[in-house]
């Protein structure tokens, strides 16, 4: 029996990606406004952050847990911010964009290392 196409609302079938179909309904709504570049891939990093952030929000309970989360969504803040910095370096942004943004990567990663 052929698989059952997911039907989705006007504004979401407009919006074309890679990734789109991995959304769930609400995501691309909510991530509407991201500009072109690597942006499917900074959605979708930020889709998944959230999903992490929302499972462990409802089913982490001890420290160790909460810890491993953090480390994770740590992980993947700074792969956001290297995806951030990709994009504003091929739509020529202003380099001072691109060193604050480097910064934070350093010290985001510094702080990890502790």
């Amino acid at each position: 029996m052929p698989r059952k196409r997911k039907t989705r609302p006007d504004s979401i079938t407009r919006r074309k990606g890679l990734y789109l179909e991995y959304f769930r309904p609400a995501e691309p709504e909510v991530l509407s406004g991201t500009p072109p570049g690597v942006s499917e891939e900074i959605d979708l990093l930020r889709v998944l952050i959230r999903r992490v952030f929302e499972t462990a929000d409802s089913s982490a309970q001890t420290l160790e847990e909460w810890v491993d989360v953090l480390s994770a969504l740590g992980m993947a803040n700074i792969r956001l911010a290297r995806l951030l910095r990709a994009q504003a370096t091929l739509n020529g942004s202003d380099g001072g964009m691109a060193a604050a943004l480097s910064a934070a990567i350093s010290q985001v990663s510094r702080d990890f290392k502790l």
